[in-house]
């Protein structure tokens, strides 16, 4: 029996999407949408995840937002 059924599986899948890298990537795409479309709770319960600092992690920090954010609070 495999132990790892998701090597021949993600070898499959690379062959019809080639920016597919691996599971984890995947899941954490799904994750970092459900945070930007349900919020940080309800992705919280998507995910399964007990502790709502597991599904921070999963925050991405927009570039544009950062360089709004210095330009605001910056004294010069």
């Amino acid at each position: 029996m495999n132990r790892n059924i998701f090597t021949p599986l993600s070898a499959q899948i690379k062959t019809i999407d080639k920016q597919f890298r691996n599971f984890t990537q995947k899941r954490a795409s799904v994750i970092t949408f459900w945070i930007k479309t349900q919020g940080l709770r309800k992705a919280q319960y998507l995910a399964g995840h007990s502790a709502i600092s597991t599904t921070e992690k999963y925050v991405a920090n927009n570039l544009d937002n950062l360089i709004d954010d210095i330009n605001k609070l910056h004294p010069f």
